[in-house]
């Protein structure tokens, strides 16, 4: 029998094409609960894509009204839309500061809670005895102060002190902004004084930049495991006369006494400007400084970072006799202030005149100690704080011949802080030791740059302490 190939040929053309000729849908709306077609009481309903001409085993596109739906069912809410939501990758909950991150979408009731606690940072164990860095205005160093704070932490450091309040800085940042009258900065302008456009702070005016950069500075420290000794005070911003009037406390619109508004730049500016003339640690003061330590330390706490809080660096009485109370009782009221706002005073750190801050709990720093050996203190050892901040000169002076800041200040030596911390294990000195690193000021004495700050001194003090 004769085959007609001709015939056959265009016959299988027809099936291939027939294979993938794109098969005709149809959109059908349904309801969701029976996949028939929604009668009126059908409250959720989707449309659903059927082939025109199904094959066998396909579903056929429904030509019957649902029978499952009723007047009296209770209406069925719409499936809820999902949300995106940040997880650990690890055991997918919500991202400790430590956890590899993805996006991933849940269901609202299926969105996590819980915090991971499985990612942890990989930090070595901290030093056996408190170990601190000291970098006054680590609030406007130069340099990176995040890799700084990890180089710290990799060392064994416990934390760092630092000044929320200072007035000697080449980089003003304070916590309110400079005064203004009729549209104008306010000023002093005395320059037979040495003082020439020293500003006059508003302390009813809050400046969002400096609470932006403290609560930076918190989360950087959070971040890489160090908590943050923040002194409220500077009695080293009282060196000189430019640094004392532009010292928040004493140059703002609540003024000590007219030995300052006399030379008040715009003159007619005076007229906004109240009087304190108890001085700086008088009562008349007390309210503004009760706002402040609650506004720092209320920041300090929103942020979760592990604090202590300084009253004042190296407090002094300055010029009071001995009989006069003022110091005393402005270093009560201070205390009470830091106690009230919910900080213990285990956790409060003392320097400076020790006839007055000996008599409240916490921890005192004996400055000065950049060699094994110490001054004369009634401070039993379960308080004291060894610190090489003001190392200078002296008996225990710092004699480290690479480490010097641009006044030719220099550091303790890793061999003297190896012999500091052997006295601190033997003398049973708990609140440990805080050093200065000089070589941060070498470029600039009143400016920090934290890369300057290298961790082999840590690192070893750290070791003396593991033997």
């Amino acid at each position: 029998m004769a085959v007609n190939f001709k015939k056959f040929f265009f016959r299988l053309l027809g099936a291939i094409a027939a294979l993938f000729k794109k098969r005709e849908k149809v959109k059908v709306r349904v309801c969701k609960i029976s996949g028939y077609l929604p009668n009126e009481y059908c409250t959720l309903t989707e449309e659903r894509e059927y082939y025109k001409h199904p094959k066998p085993g396909e579903p056929s596109p429904p030509t019957t009204a649902c029978v499952v739906c009723h007047a009296d069912d209770p209406p069925v809410p719409p499936d809820p839309e999902k949300v995106k939501v940040i997880v650990c990758t690890v055991n997918g909950r919500l991202p400790n500061e430590y956890c590899k991150t993805i996006e991933r979408e849940f269901l609202p009731a299926n969105v996590p809670v819980n915090k991971c606690v499985t990612c942890k940072a990989p930090w070595p164990a901290k030093a056996k005895y408190p170990l601190y860095v000291f970098v006054p205005e680590l609030m406007v160093a130069d340099g990176d102060i995040d890799a700084f704070m990890a180089r710290m932490r990799n060392a064994g450091v416990w934390g760092i002190r630092l000044f929320l309040l200072q007035s000697w800085s080449s980089v003003r940042l304070v916590p309110w902004l400079q005064a203004t009258y009729q549209g104008v900065s306010v000023r002093f302008h005395k320059p037979s004084d040495g003082v020439k456009d020293c500003p006059v702070t508003d302390m009813d005016k809050p400046n969002a930049a400096y609470w932006d950069r403290l609560l930076t500075i918190a989360a950087l420290a959070k971040k890489n495991d160090l908590e943050l000794i923040c002194s409220l005070g500077d009695n080293c911003s009282f060196n000189t006369r430019t640094q004392k009037l532009s010292y928040p406390f004493l140059a703002s619109i609540d003024m000590a006494s007219t030995e300052f508004t006399a030379y008040i730049d715009p003159p007619a500016a005076k007229k906004i400007f109240t009087y304190s003339p108890d001085g700086l640690y008088g009562t008349t003061k007390y309210t503004r400084f009760r706002q402040w330590t609650k506004a720092a330390i209320s920041a300090l706490q929103a942020s979760g970072v592990s604090f202590k809080i300084e009253i004042q660096n190296e407090f002094s009485r300055f010029d009071w006799k001995p009989t006069d109370k003022h110091p005393e009782n402005w270093y009560s009221m201070m205390v009470a202030a830091v106690v009230g706002m919910g900080v213990p005073a285990s956790r409060i750190v003392h320097s400076g005149d020790q006839s007055v801050t000996l008599s409240h709990g916490g921890t005192f720093a004996m400055h000065g100690i950049a060699q094994a050996g110490m001054h004369d203190t009634t401070c039993p050892p379960s308080r004291l704080m060894l610190s090489s901040d003001g190392a200078y000169a002296g008996k225990f002076k710092g004699r480290n011949p690479d480490d010097y800041d641009a006044a030719d200040h220099h550091g303790p030596s890793i061999e003297d802080a190896v012999a500091i911390a052997k006295m601190v294990r033997s003398k049973g000195i708990e609140g440990g030791i805080e050093l200065m690193i000089m070589n941060a000021w070498r470029q600039n004495d009143c400016l920090a740059n934290v890369d300057n700050i290298k961790p082999e001194i840590f690192a070893a003090v750290t070791a003396e302490w593991a033997r």
